[in-house]
């Protein structure tokens, strides 16, 4: 293990915090750390399907983004257990034989997929899925697509304005109503 880590490492620590009490005890930090690895599972696979469905729809960029953004955690993952002193790929090697293969198929044939639906776009000039195009930027488009999809987009901001409002809020509303709450008193 690394005994002196450098800057990068601080910061990351800075980062990440991890003596703060929003971890909670051993228990709950155990729980949470398994729930961000299923989240950061979850939003590999997600930018994975991302990349397959806008390949079958003709996008040449948005797939290559999309496969290096599903990199970003495993790769953000590396780099903190190695210096740390975990070697991810001798546990990795631990699992069967199944899971691996699960894994192959899974990130490597979407992949396949998504190289071959871009290579179809390259080569034919379109997609293997063509949409219609629908006219909805700029004063000339009028209609009902073209209204939700303004509306959606102001409706959308909207909504994080708000969201951002209530976590500016929200805690200290709950901690004024907790101080003023009357304490509960055993009455004999």
């Amino acid at each position: 293990m690394t005994s002196k880590l450098g800057a990068i490492d601080r910061a990351v620590d800075r980062m990440m915090d991890l003596d703060s009490p929003t971890y909670g005890d051993e228990r709950e930090r155990s729980i949470l750390m398994a729930a961000a690895t299923f989240g950061m599972t979850l939003g590999m696979l997600a930018c994975l399907l991302v990349a397959v469905v806008s390949a079958v729809f003709g996008a040449l960029v948005l797939p290559v983004v999309a496969v290096v953004l599903m990199g970003v955690p495993s790769w953000a993952m590396l780099f903190y257990a190695r210096r740390r002193g975990v070697d991810v790929e001798e546990l990795a090697n631990r699992s069967t034989a199944r899971q691996k293969a699960w894994t192959m198929v899974v990130i490597f044939g979407g992949i396949m997929v998504t190289l071959a639906a871009m290579a179809y776009t390259a080569l034919a000039g379109h997609g293997l899925v063509v949409l219609p195009t629908v006219e909805i930027a700029g004063p000339e488009a009028t209609g009902v697509v073209p209204g939700m999809v303004r509306g959606g987009i102001i409706g959308g901001a909207a909504g994080a304005c708000l969201g951002l409002l209530a976590m500016i809020v929200g805690p200290r509303v709950r901690a004024r109503r907790a101080a003023a709450a009357p304490e509960d008193v055993d009455e004999d």
